[in-house]
């Protein structure tokens, strides 16, 4: 009988759903494929507290992560990252056209690019206090993206998650 996993949800035969608490927007649904030399974590969630105390308590009960693999670039799918590679060593993946993104978050121009598009749209009035709580949270946690990819995935790569 295999173990049960705390904070996890099994949505289909070794594959688990942890749902990463974020402001804003209740959760990032994160997924964790079991495989023999550990799991295969899909996304990581935003960088908070509350979701390191989550993956602390994960990580504590024993699982061993083999790898991360980042669908995107976004700051709510890469948060913890950094934290990962770092702190246990586990080696991140992400495409090659996430990275380039993601080399140009840690400049920080991004949120003037989302301000303008919402402005040329006429849409800037409607949602600037969304838009610009978003935009601080953002400068404020621009250190999760200093970090090197230990692999880059090219389109039409194929890379194996947990079995």
């Amino acid at each position: 009988m295999k173990k049960s996993l705390p904070v996890l949800k099994e949505v289909a035969e070794d594959v688990f759903l942890a749902a990463i608490p974020v402001p804003l927007m209740g959760q990032v649904n994160c997924y964790l494929f079991r495989g023999e030399n550990g799991f295969t974590v899909i996304d990581t969630g935003l960088y908070t507290k509350e979701g390191r105390d989550l993956w602390e308590d994960l990580l504590s009960s024993g699982i061993q992560i083999e790898k991360v693999v980042l669908t995107h670039f976004h700051i709510d799918h890469i948060g913890f990252a950094k934290w990962f590679q770092e702190k246990y060593h586990v080696p991140i993946y992400i495409s090659s056209t996430g990275y380039e993104e993601m080399k140009k978050r840690r400049t920080g121009t991004y949120s003037d690019w989302v301000l303008n598009l919402f402005q040329q749209h006429d849409g800037l009035q409607v949602f600037r206090t969304a838009i610009e709580e978003q935009i601080e949270v953002e400068k404020q946690m621009l250190h999760v993206y200093e970090f090197e990819p230990d692999g880059l995935l090219e389109d039409g790569q194929y890379i194996i998650l947990g079995n």
